[in-house]
């Protein structure tokens, strides 16, 4: 993973505790448990908050990047409100 960036989201690909909810290993029991990266700590670990809302720190080597972080293009609209759709 190169130069990852808080917000962006990983999976745990490697670990050397049981797979359980705090330590998602893809694949195992919890392996579909994806996560966000919160921060960057001095230790040279990274915070990682699972979408089971807990919150653990690895190694960068531990974590595999899956998708870029991207700003929503959806658009909020009232009920009632008239709009365009492009095809």
């Amino acid at each position: 993973m190169n130069n990852p960036k808080a917000g962006q989201r990983v999976i745990l690909k490697k670990y050397i505790y049981k797979d359980r909810p705090s330590n998602p290993l893809w694949g195992g029991i919890y392996g579909k448990i994806k996560g966000t990266i919160i921060r960057f700590l001095e230790s040279s670990e990274i915070e990682v908050k699972w979408d089971n809302k807990i919150k653990n720190t690895y190694f960068l080597s531990d974590l595999t990047l899956i998708e870029s972080t991207h700003q929503s293009t959806h658009k909020i609209i009232n009920i009632g409100q008239e709009f365009n759709i492009k095809q």
